[in-house]
């Protein structure tokens, strides 16, 4: 047993980013997150097994989404892939006060993992140039924002391009910055968080420009990024229609557009070309995440293909007016008034 830890150590440590079949390295994590969405949190840790041997080292959100499972269901033989999730988040960059969180407490208390990852000194194999330049990036699109955006909006529509050109030199001299080659980024020490170069590519799209669009695509089926990374990007493209919905945190109500079949069957497609899970689990998850009865879900990190605080999707105003939506929350026809509406297209 000893000699065969060594070896599955080792393989967990090797700085190697290479997916088998990234489709079905997919096809187990739309499993696993579907038992989530269930409260079945048991039944998913398999899926979670057999996703991450499809590959050498798995995306951070599914990582942790498994540590919660196990987490709930801790037993002798599930702490030794909890123990090799671990070692992996620390192989991109997590460090041992991360896993310091109640949602990982009965694992973190277990001796075998204080033997085998609390106390085990991993050293990420990371590119820390190019994720301080990509840092770097960030802050000037931050800085250009405060400084400019009420005096001079138009020069910030200039930088912002400046910055996303920046970006596509970097991409195609160093290839694209995933998690095994810059590492995650977290907040509060405790919550994986978006990477910064997700706002440049955000700000990038919400202005119309999709010339980044084939990095991307080619970055997910590379499996250098997660495919649930750009549902957020490419739900303000005019030409990949992913299907989106009007989320208003600040009276905690969601609306989504009532799709024909013939539209469903289309976003789908194109869902499906970016790797990403069928429309209609997107709205399952996000209903169990923000109303459902296990309210547990919570603990897990997702990703929604969604618009967020009185914003909207750029393919809904093709449309305009928009006439019914489904209110998520009770799943029933509700109709949006056409001026509050306009009034959140305005504020975007």
């Amino acid at each position: 047993m000893k000699h065969s830890f060594t070896l599955f150590l080792f393989l967990s440590l090797t700085p190697q980013f290479i997916y088998a079949d990234i489709h079905d390295y997919y096809n187990h994590i739309q499993k696993a997150e579907h038992l989530l969405i269930q409260g079945n949190y048991k039944d998913a840790i398999p899926e979670y097994q057999s996703a991450f041997s499809e590959v050498r080292l798995p995306f951070s959100n599914d990582l942790f989404n498994a540590l919660v499972c196990v987490n709930k269901h801790l037993d002798n033989k599930n702490i030794y892939f909890a123990v090799k999730c671990g070692l992996q988040l620390k192989q991109l960059g997590c460090e041992n006060r991360f896993f310091q969180q109640e949602k990982l407490k009965a694992i973190v208390h277990s001796p075998i993992w204080n033997t085998s990852v609390t106390r085990k000194n991993v050293r990420p194999d990371l590119d820390i140039t190019y994720r301080n330049e990509i840092i770097a990036l960030f802050n000037k699109d931050q800085k250009d924002r405060v400084q400019r955006i009420n005096d001079e909006p138009e020069e910030v529509v200039l930088s912002d391009y400046e910055i996303a050109e920046r970006f596509r030199q970097l991409i195609e001299t160093k290839g694209f910055p995933g998690e095994a080659r810059i590492g995650v980024f977290v907040k509060s020490d405790t919550t994986l968080v978006l990477p910064p170069y997700h706002i440049i590519l955000l700000h990038h799209f919400q202005k119309g420009n999709e010339e980044l669009t084939g990095h991307l695509k080619a970055a997910v089926v590379d499996g250098k990024i997660p495919s649930s990374f750009l549902s957020g990007i490419l739900v303000f493209s005019y030409t990949n229609n992913i299907g989106g919905f009007l989320m208003d945190i600040l009276i905690d109500k969601i609306y989504i557009k009532d799709y024909t079949e013939e539209e469903l069957s289309a976003i789908n497609r194109t869902r499906s070309e970016f790797l990403l899970f069928p429309y209609e689990q997107e709205v399952d998850k996000l209903l169990a995440y923000q109303f459902g009865d296990h309210s547990d879900l919570i603990d897990f990190c997702f990703f929604f293909a969604g618009t967020f605080k009185y914003s909207v999707n750029l393919n809904f105003q093709n449309n305009f007016p928009m006439e019914k939506y489904l209110k998520l929350k009770k799943l029933k026809l509700y109709e949006v008034e056409e001026e509050k509406l306009k009034k959140y297209l305005s504020e975007f």
